[in-house]
This record gives C-alpha cells, sequence and structure tokens, in this order.
C-alpha cells in the first residue's frame, strides 16, 4: 500500500465547527415549531451522539428542512482553523503530498476556495469537492471521495481520509481507502468514532504530521 494522497473533511477536520452555535439555531427553530422547549443544551448531547435531529421523529423531514431555511448565518462565529491544521497542511505540501478537501457544504467549490485562501492554506490545496457539484446524502461522502480521486488521478487504495465524524470513517472504509484516520475535534464522542475502527484515531492534527511519518517509515522498511 503506496499512500500518496490526502484526502480531508473540511468542518470539524480542518475548521472549528460551531456545535454551540448551531445548537442555539436549533433551540430558537425547533421549540418554535414543536410547540415545546428544546434547549441548546439538549441538542448538543444530540450533536455529540452524531444524532442531532434524532430526537424529531416522525416531525424530522418537515422541521429539518425548516431549519435548514431558518438558520440565521449571519450570526454564524468566523471560521478559524483548528489546531495543528495549518502546520499540517504545509507539512504535506512540502512532502509533495497533493490534498484534497471532500465536504458536505453545499458552497461552490470557489466559495471554499476563497474560504481557504482567507485562512492562508489556500495554496496548500490541490482540489476541493462539495455536494454543489455532486448532491447526495451528507452523511455518505463516497460518490464525493471516489471524485477527489478520479480528479488526481489516483486509486482509492493510494489515498487516505481524515475526517471527524463516523460517517466519514464508514464512506472512507466503504470506498475502501488506503488508510482512514479519525480526528476527535469536531464534538462527536470519541467513543462514536473508536465504534468505526478507523485505521488511527487523534485527539488533533498536531499529531498528524508524526503519525504520517511513522506510517511511511514502516511502509519503506517493509518495501
Amino acid at each position: 500500500m503506496k499512500l500518496t494522497t490526502a484526502l480531508f473533511d473540511l468542518d470539524g477536520t480542518l475548521i472549528h465547527f460551531p456545535a454551540h452555535f448551531w445548537c442555539e439555531e436549533g433551540e430558537r427553530i425547533f421549540s418554535r415549531y414543536l410547540g415545546y422547549k428544546v434547549s441548546a443544551q439538549e441538542l448538543y448531547r444530540a450533536f455529540q451522539a452524531f444524532d442531532f435531529f434524532g430526537f424529531l421523529g416522525q416531525k424530522s423531514v418537515e422541521i429539518e428542512e425548516r431549519f435548514w431555511c431558518e438558520l440565521d448565518l449571519t450570526r454564524c462565529p468566523a471560521p478559524e482553523l483548528l489546531p495543528g491544521a495549518k502546520e499540517t497542511l504545509g507539512w504535506l505540501w512540502e512532502q509533495g503530498i497533493p490534498v484534497a478537501i471532500v465536504t458536505a457544504r453545499k458552497d461552490h467549490p470557489k466559495q471554499v476556495e476563497t474560504l481557504l485562501d482567507q485562512l492562508q492554506v489556500g495554496e496548500f490545496v490541490s482540489h476541493i469537492v462539495c455536494s454543489h457539484t455532486r448532491p447526495g446524502s451528507y452523511l455518505d461522502k463516497t460518490h464525493l471521495m471516489q471524485s477527489a480521486c478520479d480528479s488526481l488521478n489516483v486509486s482509492g487504495s493510494e489515498a487516505f481520509y481524515v475526517g471527524d465524524t463516523p460517517s466519514d470513517i464508514q464512506s472512507a472504509k466503504k470506498l475502501e481507502l488506503g488508510l482512514t484516520i479519525a480526528v476527535a475535534t469536531g464534538h462527536v464522542l470519541p467513543s462514536l468514532l473508536e465504534q468505526e475502527s478507523p485505521d488511527h484515531m487523534l485527539s488533533s492534527l498536531i499529531e498528524f504530521p508524526a503519525l504520517l511519518t511513522s506510517i511511511k517509515g514502516e511502509q519503506h522498511a517493509v518495501g
């Protein structure tokens, strides 16, 4: 197995995901349509369990649609990189390993490119795939990962994926990527990530360069 290409999730992996903002918005929107108060604290616990909309039951589709329509993004905190993100992307660039961003965001890739430039990491990213260009379930990123591999002309076995949710790891395993790495920076309970049996688990991207150096060293020794 020769790893030549890096695929990264965006929110919760490279960029801080404002979960508390989403939960406050959920409290405002859900309480209005459900007719009873749903606290931000309750929603955060649901978010940690990777089941933000699960409590809605049969009303899920209708109220979830209202959530997306009424979400007030003007109140969302300014995006910021997570610890180790810039260093990791810069290190991969120095190693000659191309990086693709694979995100379920429905933004146009150009919008994500602008965001990365504002965060001063755009130069380290070779390709961006969003749900905007390839619609589908935000929980299943296999089609997005495959698109990234095709665009960079690599096989799945040559790519590794870094993500922060159980569905990230599930998608990478379904596509049989060369390596799956979970990072516990997206508010999801680490125990849920561990249940998906990623090849490696990191507390943050600060640990990433040392991990990949070790992996490539082992590959070289075997080769």
